[in-house]
């Protein structure tokens, strides 16, 4: 019953505002790490994975582990896994350059699995340059298995 409640909380959410972050700077030395952890070698100092963008705003993550933040989306919600992410680019980032992001609810439905029911939450962060230009947008699903 209380993940049917914490369902229900979230599909009111939809479309909301998750977060928005302020400008971060593109820096040579968090780029340099996040290569090194994926392997992206042969590179020139412009050739920048743009896989790096969502990187810069997870403040608490370590290239070398899979760590994720703690955080959740509803206190309720328990026992998450990765359902799959996507992502679009528009362009690479630059060196030097400032980027924003803003993350919304995209959707939540949920499903009966084999042990139970499962709670799919999608949420969609869009990254912006300075003049607030789309770079580049990724897409989450997060499914729960449980309540707390």
């Amino acid at each position: 019953m209380e993940f049917e409640r914490a369902i229900e909380r979230l599909i009111a959410r939809k479309s909301e505002e998750l977060w928005a972050r302020s400008a971060v700077t593109v820096e040579r030395s968090v780029v340099d790490r996040f290569c090194e952890a994926i392997g992206w070698r042969g590179r020139d100092a412009d050739d920048i994975p743009v896989a790096v963008i969502a990187h810069l705003f997870r403040d608490s993550a370590d290239v070398h582990r899979d760590e994720r933040p703690r955080e959740t989306i509803d206190d309720a919600l328990v026992n998450p896994m990765n359902g799959g992410t996507e992502f679009e680019f528009h362009r690479r980032p630059r060196i030097g350059e400032m980027i924003s992001a803003q993350s919304i609810l995209k959707d939540v439905y949920s499903r009966q699995g084999k042990s139970g029911p499962l709670g799919f939450v999608v949420t969609e962060t869009n990254f912006f340059d300075a003049a607030g230009s789309p770079i580049a947008a990724q897409r989450v699903t997060m499914i729960y298995r449980g309540v707390a």
